[in-house]
């Protein structure tokens, strides 16, 4: 079936009748039409509907094609009565809806492809009319019966609804893929000040729909094994990402999980300024999260001031990014799922300081400070432009044993991205994330944490540009790091002394004297073959502020200038013409 007759075909079927009428009607064409001929001719049609919103950019175009075939596959496997639910939605919403309406009314039906579209709904590369619409899956409301949930969660509290003179404000407050917000007002036993909370509650037919759908994962996660050869797949290890996806999925439905992230969110960020992580309330149990209110909305919406929100995605760059990478903990948390419509702002307080919320903590992942020192050790090679460095680095971050054929594989990727003209252009912490992608791509297996790190990362890259278009990510983390260095300066002057203690896990920020004596002078190399005569000027008068400021002795970083400005004179030789 062409969409031009499906469309057409909805909107004879429309007429006046109402949803419920419309499900009865579509029932009795499943009844005529079979049920699998039914199944497998609507998840061809929405494929076909999906693929015309050009949600898959150009940039990405040659996964069209994957794309198309698996959401096939994925929506003939969901059970006939959820299809019958989809498509009389489809034909109830407005005839003269467009492709990109119809896809986020099919997303908000199937959580996967909900949060897969809050996930990518702040691409740069996407349809600019299709982001719009799917920027509006991040918070909404998708129709949830308010009374069902407020009475749920007042059977659920029991005693406690009395002791904590519980009201609820009989509303649903935002809705997202999962879960509800409903807001509330609360006061401690024996206090007369009363609080704002709100409580965090799952749908009411969530947890059903998600089961059925890492069913339906499971059978795609076969089927493209199986066809493995019909696909440029390299090799993607599938049943691998799925069993990822699902447990993610998993994740989202355990709310006391949910409640231990946050408390320890709450912990790690308490003593930033601008970083805030709801408080939980004692009264919190497997059936809801309740915790402090968060005033103000989307960051991307409530921030108009270009100087808040230059501010603003400096903050959430350090905290989702930097704070995890640098922390001084074993294994520090991190936001996993840091879409727009998980970020908040209520501007400035009273005092001046500008206030982000990090909000829903169902998806973390921990970052061990083994993995830390090994992805730092990654990204001085992508740096260096090293590939030896690179490969050895993915050796030691790989969940898996390396064999030669393996090994080969990583040597061939990293040679082949380093000549993208993406890679190339990219700045230094995306061409990070991009090495990866591209290696995971190949069949790399990676840690779950280390992917969902990657992930966050993607998520939040549409997220900051949004917030400022000329937000530097390589400058921000090379602020944090000299702000690491300097107070590390003790430690490694000690070390300069006692060459055996120097080591990367003695620092926060991962780098020994020897990395840093190694980057030291292939940047200064670098700024030689950029403008030699400049940097010799500089390097002779600033030896003592250099030394200050990369922990090693002005007498050190005198040698090293030696050495560099023999390097100039014969830089300037060669391209004397001598």
């Amino acid at each position: 079936m062409k969409i031009t007759d499906y469309i057409n075909g909805l909107k004879r079927l429309r007429g006046d009748k109402t949803l419920s009428q419309l499900e009865t009607a579509v029932s009795e064409i499943v009844r005529g039409m079979g049920e699998e001929q039914f199944a497998n001719q609507t998840a061809r049609v929405l494929a076909d509907l999906f693929s015309q919103t050009g949600i898959i950019p150009d940039a990405y175009q040659s996964y069209r094609r994957i794309v198309h075939d698996g959401l096939i596959c994925f929506l003939s496997e969901l059970p006939v009565q959820r299809l019958v639910e989809i498509v009389s939605h489809q034909i109830f919403i407005n005839e003269h809806a467009g492709p990109e309406e119809r896809i986020v009314e099919l997303a908000k039906k199937i959580p996967t492809l909900h949060k897969l579209g809050q996930m990518i709904a702040r691409n740069r590369h996407l349809d600019p009319i299709l982001r719009a619409w799917l920027v509006r899956l991040e918070n909404g409301s998708y129709g949830t019966d308010a009374t069902t949930l407020c009475r749920m969660i007042e059977d659920r509290l029991g005693s406690d609804r009395e002791k904590f003179r519980i009201r609820l404000d009989r509303r649903i407050l935002s809705e997202a893929s999962v879960g509800c917000v409903v807001p509330f007002t609360w006061a401690a036993p024996g206090s007369k000040k009363e609080k704002r909370g709100v409580f965090k509650v799952l749908k009411p037919t969530i947890g059903e729909w998600l089961t059925e759908e890492m069913a339906a994962l499971d059978c795609l996660a076969d089927y493209f094994q199986r066809s493995r050869q019909n696909y440029s797949f390299g090799r993607f290890r599938f049943r691998e990402l799925f069993e990822d996806v699902k447990t993610a999925l998993r994740e989202e439905l355990d709310l006391s999980g949910e409640q231990a992230n946050l408390t320890l969110a709450y912990q790690f960020y308490k003593k930033e300024k601008t970083i805030q992580v709801p408080k939980v309330a004692p009264f919190s149990s497997r059936h809801f999260t309740a915790m402090a209110f968060v005033d103000g909305a989307k960051a991307t919406d409530a921030l108009t001031n270009r100087a808040d929100r230059n501010e603003a995605a400096a903050a959430i760059f350090k905290a989702i990014i930097c704070a995890p990478l640098f922390s001084d903990q074993e294994r520090p948390l991190f936001h996993g799922d840091p879409h727009a419509g998980n970020i908040f702002s209520s501007g400035r307080d009273d005092a001046g300081e500008l206030r982000v919320s990090l909000l829903d903590w169902c998806q973390t992942g921990r970052l061990a400070k083994q993995w830390r020192i090994n992805i730092l050790k990654f990204i001085q090679g992508v740096l260096l432009g090293e590939e030896k460095m690179i490969c050895r680095a993915v050796s030691a971050l790989s969940a898996e044993n390396m064999d030669d054929a393996l090994l080969g594989r990583i040597h061939a990727t990293v040679s082949d991205v380093g000549r993208l003209a993406e890679y190339r252009e990219a700045p230094l912490v995306k061409k990070a994330f991009i090495m990866l992608d591209r290696l995971s791509i190949q069949g790399v297996r990676f840690p779950k944490d280390l992917l969902l790190f990657r992930k966050t990362f993607f998520t939040i890259d549409g997220l900051l540009i949004d917030l400022d278009p000329e937000f530097d990510m390589d400058r921000a983390v090379m602020a944090y790091m000299r702000e690491l260095l300097l107070g590390e300066l003790p430690k490694r002057l000690a070390a300069l002394i006692v060459p055996i203690i120097d080591s990367p896990e003695r620092y926060r920020s991962l780098l020994s004297n020897k990395d840093l004596q190694m980057l030291l002078i292939c940047y200064a190399i670098d700024c030689i073959r950029k403008n030699a005569e400049t940097v010799r000027g500089f390097i002779e008068k600033n030896a003592k502020l250099l030394g200050g400021v990369s922990g090693l002795p002005a007498f050190f970083v005198s040698r090293i200038a030696k050495v560099l400005l023999g390097l100039y004179y014969l830089y300037r030789l060669e391209f004397s013409g001598a």
